[in-house]
């Protein structure tokens, strides 16, 4: 099902309505395969028991051999009709114009070759030479160079076109051999990622000798589209794991001028820069400098589509991590407007329903105003937030601690010392399972912070004095580079501590803690 719903997704974001573009029904077929395309258009996460049910009846399922049959039916069509998606579309910008295009006249020059068309098969082949050399298509320009050196050979009156594209072809081979060379380099320390101090180390030194290597098989680089992105990435990954921001910025501002001097606009390469150029400056904790760079992106950003939610992350996180609560919920607000939380991808939405959560509380504590009925995805239910416990999975390990941790915050706000009491041992249970001390030291520390306020039963003085061995150590301990924490931080651990603070009582709260005890003793 998930070919399917990629394909889907793909003729839904370019709008297609029509899948019957050339391949002819079969019997009694047609209005079947034109439901389940719908289906998979308006509901792409319904699971595949139920799209079979519909189409075939409650006793049906996926095994279904008519549902089997529909599905390998779907697919052929679906992937005839994308080859009739129109390059020129206004959804595309220059570089993927010619992407599109270039595969597309390469798939018909190898097609029109097989069936014996050869001078017509030429024909488009020498066009994708032509945009393969303008865009940086280095697999393409040797696979066309290959065709049009062997097509000239054997035409005596053409020796100087075979010239030509013999010497266009071995160049074309060693850009490939040195693209991919980058590429594998890249590849193999990606693989062996870790951010523990003893994977940092190592990650270090193979990004160091890859690179040394890289440099001496290639003195002197001519930086293709596929080689830019690698290259730099894996600079960008050596010095975010030493922690070398001033290095970091040098390089990034490397690859910005490289992709500058392309005579076609590099999209996808600008964002990673500039996402990796916010980075420095939310861990910099430096709003103008980060400001700046996200103006600078914001033209390359198309709304609803992966780039724009991950932008507006990193605009939401530099905000919350710099004080500028307003500009932070706008920022929400920008995202909420665009559309209804059931509409945006589940994949952003879990993360923006958090980014709401951490404003409410801002709010209840009176760092932000959020007028009453004025948030774009109605109100917020305290209540429902407060009682809702995350499961406890692995794969959402990343968003359990800032949920776990918000609702304590708010629970102190509140001044519910029991559901405090009850959030902050399902954090410890959590942390001893989950949360590796090496690859999470921040939040281990944070974590301890918690465990001390009951012990004082929460007072206010008694919990700063209790915490203040662990304070230093977060504050000695900064979000750095290489683990890139602030994803987990909403807040910084630091402002969370010092707001919780403030939201205690110079007073011991032995009766909540009291309460607490007998509930226990009572479920025993």
């Amino acid at each position: 099902m998930k070919l399917l719903q990629e394909l889907a997704f793909v003729l839904n974001r370019y709008c297609v309505k029509n899948i019957n573009v050339i391949t002819p029904n079969q019997s009694g077929e047609g209005d079947l395969v034109n439901a389940f395309y719908n289906i998979l258009q308006d509901e792409p996460d319904l699971d595949h028991e139920l799209i079979a049910q519909r189409l075939y009846g409650s006793e049906s399922t996926d095994k279904d051999n008519r549902f089997r049959k529909l599905k390998q039916r779907l697919t052929r069509r679906m992937a005839n009709t994308l080859f009739f998606i129109d390059p020129k579309d206004n959804q595309f910008n220059e570089f993927q114009r010619a992407y599109y295009q270039t595969n597309r006249d390469y798939a018909l020059s190898r097609i029109l070759v097989g069936r014996d068309a050869s001078t017509a098969g030429n024909h488009f082949m020498r066009k994708v030479y032509k945009r393969s050399s303008t865009y940086d298509f280095t697999e393409l320009l040797m696979l066309s160079t290959d065709s049009l050196r062997s097509y000239y050979a054997y035409r005596s009156a053409e020796q100087e076109k075979y010239k030509f594209y013999r010497e266009e072809y071995l160049r074309a081979r060693k850009l490939y051999d040195m693209e991919n060379d980058v590429r594998m380099a890249y590849e193999e320390v990606v693989i062996n990622y870790g951010v523990s101090p003893k994977a940092r180390k190592l990650s270090i030194e193979l990004i160091d000798k890859r690179l040394e290597e890289i440099h001496e098989a290639y003195p002197v680089i001519e930086h293709t589209y596929r080689s830019i992105i690698n290259y730099f990435a894996l600079s960008i990954l050596g010095h975010q794991l030493k922690g070398d921001a001033k290095g970091l910025l040098a390089i990034i501002d490397n690859g910005l001028e490289a992709v500058q001097q392309k005579p076609y606009p590099a999209d996808i390469p600008k964002s990673f820069f500039y996402v990796n150029k916010v980075v420095v400056h939310i861990i910099e904790k430096d709003y103008p400098a980060g400001s700046e760079t996200l103006a600078a992106a914001a033209p390359l950003l198309v709304p609803g589509f992966a780039n724009w939610f991950k932008f507006k992350e990193m605009e939401f996180l530099l905000a919350m991590h710099t004080g500028h609560y307003t500009e932070a919920l706008a920022t929400y607000q920008s995202v909420a407007n665009y559309k209804s939380v059931g509409s945006i991808p589940k994949r952003y939405q879990d993360r923006w329903l958090l980014n709401r959560a951490y404003l409410y509380y801002l709010a209840s504590i009176n760092r932000v105003e959020i007028p009453e009925g004025e948030d774009p995805w109605g109100k917020f239910r305290l209540g429902k937030f407060l009682n809702n416990v995350p499961a406890f999975s692995r794969d959402k390990k990343g968003m359990n601690i800032p949920i776990l941790i918000l609702q304590i915050a708010y629970s102190i706000v509140l001044k519910r010392y029991a559901l405090t009491v009850d959030r902050i041992e399902a954090i410890e249970k959590y942390r001893s399972r989950h949360v590796r001390r090496d690859e999470s030291f921040r939040s281990n520390l944070f974590i301890k912070i918690l465990l001390q306020f009951p012990v004082v039963a929460f007072h206010r003085n008694g919990v700063r004095r209790k915490t203040e061995r662990y304070a230093k150590q977060l504050k000695d301990n900064p979000i750095d580079l290489a683990n890139q924490s602030f994803e987990v931080e909403v807040l910084p651990y630091e402002t969370l501590f010092e707001l919780a603070l403030e939201s205690l009582e110079v007073k011991f709260q032995r009766r909540a803690m009291a309460k607490k005890t007998d509930k226990r003793s009572a479920s025993r």
